[in-house]
């Protein structure tokens, strides 16, 4: 399907201008009429790079499918709306030839199923749930409570994690702009002295006219640009290693493995209380473990319960051992009491106020934390910087 860059009048004769997938010229023209402007011009865009599909636009997308189903909109009508409606190019595509898939008789899931890299296999599965049991749409209002329940949780981390990422970059910027822009004026100052400078002065001399090289910057761009090149090609080979790392850092390893066993049971019991059988429902939720050490640990809970043990069983036999007493004793009130599917939501909650108290520490601890390092090191290049005319004073 070509992708067709336009220019167009609207109704208030502005002129527009915008992307948009469709089969012929005449498509594209039905389609810009449908919005209230009429095409002036087109042609065939080819283009090399695309923004990645958000989360927050998949999350949309089933929330406009839900809200067009439950107003008596078949699912074909549905996704031909949408699609003239997404602004994103690559998803108005996939939208595009999932409604064609449709149209010809293949089940929404198996046309799901055909873009894994942009739907997970949490939501094609449970997709299939609702075209089995006949209640797509309600299936649907599901998959959206996680969908956003994930996304809100992983804004809360990216922002925890962004705000000492930045502080960390501010202050590296700011000394390298001092070392190299304020500092050689203090070394004509303190050379026209004629005294010796103190040795911590010298270092700091040293370290100004080292950044001041061209030649360590070529030395320093090559190596980033190798290092990235070698962790880009062989991103596969070197997960299990750089996984292994992380989950031996403080604090960094104890947020990684409670998010990955907080998405792993929130997905686990949405699963349950739609009525998914617990092995397949397992096996669904395991891709959901990106960390490949723990992943590995994991593997043996699905193949442990489809051998007839007990999930409790199975996840405590597991090599981590990543879950707590409470939440094990859940799955076995759960699994005594037939509530399993419950029971695994009530875990996901107290994993989630797990995580929420992590967020909380790296806010109020370790954000001030940083703060007084960086003012510790500020003062540090100060008073490197001014040690020299404090003890020209005293001599004076």
């Amino acid at each position: 399907m070509p992708y067709y860059k336009w220019r167009g009048v609207d109704l208030v004769a502005a002129y527009r201008r915008g992307c948009l997938f469709a089969c012929t010229i005449d498509e594209l023209e039905r389609l810009l009429l449908h919005q209230g402007i009429a095409l002036t011009r087109a042609k065939v865009q080819r283009f090399l790079l695309v923004a990645p599909i958000s989360q927050s636009q998949v999350v949309d997308f089933f929330k406009q499918i839900s809200v067009l189903l439950q107003s008596g909109i078949l699912l074909p009508q549905a996704l031909t709306i949408i699609a003239e409606q997404t602004a994103h190019g690559r998803l108005q595509k996939i939208i595009f030839d999932i409604n064609q898939m449709v149209t010809k008789g293949v089940a929404f899931s198996d046309a799901l199923n055909h873009y894994l890299r942009v739907f997970s296999p949490v939501m094609v599965h449970m997709i299939h749930v609702g075209e089995q049991s006949g209640c797509i749409a309600s299936a649907i209002d599901a998959l959206v409570v996680y969908l956003e329940m994930t996304q809100t949780f992983k804004k809360k981390v990216k922002t925890a994690a962004m705000m000492p990422c930045f502080t960390l970059v501010a202050f590296f910027m700011i000394a390298t702009g001092v070392i190299i822009g304020i500092v050689p004026r203090f070394a004509q100052l303190f050379s026209s002295m004629g005294k010796e400078l103190p040795e911590i002065t010298q270092n700091l001399m040293y370290v100004s006219d080292a950044l001041q090289s061209p030649f360590l910057w070529v030395i320093v761009i090559g190596v980033v640009t190798f290092v990235f090149l070698v962790c880009r090609l062989f991103k596969r080979q070197l997960k299990p290693y750089s996984d292994t790392l992380i989950l031996r850092l403080p604090v960094v390893s104890t947020m990684v493995v409670n998010s990955a066993i907080l998405y792993w049971l929130h997905a686990l019991g949405m699963l349950l209380k739609n009525r998914v059988p617990l092995v397949p429902a397992l096996r669904i939720v395991h891709p959901l473990i990106q960390n490949y050490q723990l992943k590995k640990s994991l593997t043996t809970i699905a193949n442990d319960v489809a051998a007839g043990n007990t999930l409790r069983f199975a996840m405590v036999n597991t090599n981590m051992q990543p879950f707590s007493p409470d939440i094990l004793a859940l799955i076995q009130v759960g699994q005594e009491s037939g509530k399993l599917a419950q029971m695994v939501e009530k875990a996901g909650v107290i994993y989630h106020g797990k995580v929420e108290r992590i967020l909380r520490f790296c806010t109020f601890v370790i954000q001030p934390l940083l703060l007084i390092i960086m003012g510790l090191l500020v003062a540090f290049l100060v008073f490197a910087l001014y040690m020299p005319i404090f003890n020209l004073a005293q001599i004076g």
